[in-house]
């Protein structure tokens, strides 16, 4: 039990340091953490160009993700579609005026990522990476039964 809980505190505290790095790269830019993380997913996750994508597989309250896409337009860094096969979705477009940005939270995101796992081998990585695939097979599994 003890293991489990370290991972999950683990978990947590990458997700707070990780955040912390986002939110000062997204105040040097201009623009909020939540404007900064719709960018950055938009960018890493072209096939998932729907407001309701970005939501649901970052884990976001609609009206969070709502209000940053509103700034985003307004400021031209977004381009904002609706989807002519219906007419609820929003599809997502970042414009070359966000490359800038975008650039820089991928750099923060680089930063992060070797400050996270600097000790760690690549024999290590690829051991995490199966181990996680298989937790997160187990998590799905678990939210579907509840």
């Amino acid at each position: 039990m003890r293991r489990m809980m370290d991972l999950v505190v683990a978990v947590q505290k990458s997700g707070r340091v990780y955040n912390r790095m986002m939110k000062e790269t997204a105040r040097q830019c201009g623009i909020t953490k939540p404007a900064m993380d719709i960018l950055l997913f938009l960018h890493n996750n072209p096939e998932y160009n729907k407001a309701s994508d970005v939501s649901e597989r970052r884990f976001l309250a609609k009206s969070y993700v709502s209000r940053a896409v509103d700034l985003l337009q307004k400021e031209g860094y977004l381009q904002v579609d609706m989807d002519p096969q219906d007419r609820r979705v929003l599809r997502l477009t970042p414009l070359e005026k966000a490359d800038d940005i975008i650039a820089q939270g991928m750099e923060t995101q680089e930063r992060f990522s070797k400050w996270l796992y600097k000790d760690v081998s690549p024999e290590e990585m690829e051991e995490m990476h199966r181990i996680y695939s298989k937790i997160m097979v187990n998590l799905d599994e678990m939210q579907r039964s509840l």
